[in-house]
């Protein structure tokens, strides 16, 4: 599968157009308010050493990095759900995106995702440090989450990466979508998938049948 797709984007395009998308907008607005609450609030983060609120962000990103990989792997593609309403939830949420990969609408986590995404990030930086945990978890799980809201918009547009990290993340993302969807879920980074073994030589996996309808067809209200 090609790194890049026809036609060539410059990195000032893809942001240009990564912030057009409404999810993107709204809920980067909305974590802007948050930690600027944050900063105002909570005067006990000036207590922290450096080495202290670094190991937190760094914290941050590792629960973000870690998600990324069990939330795809285990609940996006999930075995498809019995319930009506749990399968058309299921299809937006994913299904869809695998329907229609270069549909910019389904690109991004979903605004009530990330908020609650952002609140479980919240959480844990309030368990491991108190309330002075909570700032640097949250910027550390933040800006990570925006690395990979890029990366995955990255490997769905025409835009050749620019390092060979990116472009070996964007190869292995469009395997996942074109090859076989039950392999390759990291889309910043495979260490998970090596892990795990979902992440074998392209030429050692068969090409899936229900790369793009995933297990099911869609409801047919939500086509």
């Amino acid at each position: 599968m090609s790194v890049q797709h026809a036609g060539s984007w410059t990195v000032a395009t893809l942001l240009a157009r990564a912030s057009r998308l409404p999810e993107v907008r709204v809920w980067a607005l909305i974590l802007i308010g948050i930690v600027a609450s944050l900063v105002g609030a909570s005067d006990s983060v000036i207590d922290l050493s450096p080495w202290d609120f670094l190991s937190m962000a760094g914290a941050g990103a590792l629960l973000w990095f870690t998600l990324e990989v069990v939330l795809h792997r285990w609940l996006l593609h999930m075995p498809v759900p019995k319930g009506a309403r749990l399968r058309a939830l299921h299809y937006r949420l994913h299904w869809r995106h695998h329907e229609a990969p270069t549909d910019f609408t389904n690109l991004t986590v979903p605004l009530w995702g990330a908020l609650a995404l952002h609140l479980l990030a919240a959480a844990a930086g309030a368990a491991i440090g108190g309330p002075s945990g909570v700032l640097p978890t949250l910027l550390g799980f933040s800006l990570a989450f925006g690395a990979y809201e890029l990366a995955h918009f990255a490997a769905h547009v025409p835009y050749r990466p620019r390092t060979s990290w990116g472009r070996s993340m964007k190869r292995q993302h469009l395997w996942h979508h074109f090859k076989n969807e039950r392999y390759w879920f990291g889309v910043t980074h495979p260490l998970l998938d090596r892990l795990l073994g979902t992440a074998p030589p392209p030429s050692d996996v068969p090409r899936s049948s229900t790369a793009t309808e995933l297990e099911a067809p869609a409801p047919k209200d939500q086509r």
